[in-house]
């Protein structure tokens, strides 16, 4: 792999316009959602401030781990754990290593092992890494990827393997790339397969046409953001799950083999909108529907991850963004320098 200065310019301003980019607003209200109740909220303790840059992930014992925008380079903001009572646990940053100290170098996405590990898809002139993080921050080891397309996101295996989605490079030949690749790499960073996933063929279509949900109309250059914009999440039956920015959005799961067990779409319950966050507990995919500038609402919706079955749907307008799902329906929110506890209200008490 080639990287070029373009594309770590491209990286920055994919990773800033998730952060502020606006969404279509809907026109319905969610149909049988119930509202969260919170039982306990708790202030961050840390020195900076600065609004989170999506999404926001945990681990297994509910540590929130969660980046801070500043206004300058997202690519150089660290990753953070936060306990349940809100004390700083870690920070884990890429800025000891000069590779990613340039103009346009640093973290393009990062992912939670299965035992708390952080890892950091990264990038810098001499093409993407996947950085591996002792539990005091320091770097642990980097893996040079062995790939031909420009990673957006990824998760880990329990196996230790990679799971990367993202989209074809610029060249000479082809300036603006809406091609989509899945595939799965070893824990050097060299690539094991290659994966087709059948309905991406109608994104890369889509974004050829110059569809305005599909890229930037008029930016210039390539990029899909059913990829930049989706998600790659852990499931709880030791399968990687691909979730893609679409409406309904289109969820596969991903053995470590490469085989896609499964597939199945979830519909949103207001119209145009796309999901935002994905978080697996216990079988279960709860999909986040964020505010946007047009529009504050926000819901989760909940779905079996063995077929996209609804199981719930919970209205968070105005408390928050999930940050993790965890324990038997308790949801984790970010809401601004507080992390807001909330559980399902039975439905007398929702009803009132």
């Amino acid at each position: 792999m080639k990287a070029t200065p373009s594309l770590l310019v491209l990286a920055g301003a994919v990773l800033l316009a998730t952060a502020r980019t606006p969404r279509p607003k809907g026109a319905e209200e969610p149909s049988g959602s119930r509202r969260l109740k919170i039982v306990e909220t708790v202030a961050l303790r840390r020195n900076e401030s600065g609004s989170t840059l999506p999404p926001e992930k945990c681990d297994g014992e509910g540590n929130v781990y969660v980046r801070f925008y500043h206004g300058s380079s997202t690519l150089k903001e660290p990753v953070y754990k936060f306990d349940q009572k809100g004390e700083q646990r870690g920070k884990y940053s890429v800025a000891s290593n000069s590779e990613f100290q340039t103009r346009g170098a640093g973290v393009l996405d990062f992912a939670i092992g299965k035992h708390g590990e952080v890892y950091q898809l990264a990038i810098s002139e001499k093409g993407a890494y996947i950085i591996r993080h002792n539990t005091d921050g320091r770097i642990k080891s980097k893996a040079k990827l062995d790939t031909d397309f420009f990673p957006h996101h990824f998760a880990v295996f329990d196996s230790g393997q990679f799971l990367i989605t993202g989209v074809g490079f610029e060249s000479a030949a082809n300036l603006e790339p809406h091609s989509i690749y899945t595939a799965i790499f070893d824990e050097r960073g060299r690539l094991s397969k290659k994966i087709i996933l059948p309905e991406d063929k109608i994104y890369e279509d889509a974004a050829d046409r110059g569809d305005a949900e599909s890229i930037e109309v008029g930016g210039g250059g390539g990029g899909n953001y059913a990829v930049e914009w989706g998600q790659v999440t852990r499931g709880s039956d030791g399968n990687l799950y691909v979730v893609r920015w679409t409406n309904p959005a289109k969820v596969y799961a991903i053995a470590s083999s490469g085989e896609v067990v499964r597939s199945f779409e979830v519909k949103p319950d207001w119209d145009g909108r796309k999901p935002d966050g994905a978080y697996i507990h216990d079988g279960r995919l709860a999909l986040l529907y964020a505010a946007r500038q047009d529009d504050r609402r926000s819901m989760i919706k909940v779905v079996a991850i063995d077929g996209g079955e609804v199981e719930a749907a919970y209205d968070i307008s105005g408390v928050g963004t999930l940050a993790c799902y965890g324990e038997p329906e308790r949801f984790t929110l970010f809401a601004g320098q507080r992390l807001v506890f909330a559980e399902p209200q039975h439905s007398t008490q929702a009803d009132k």
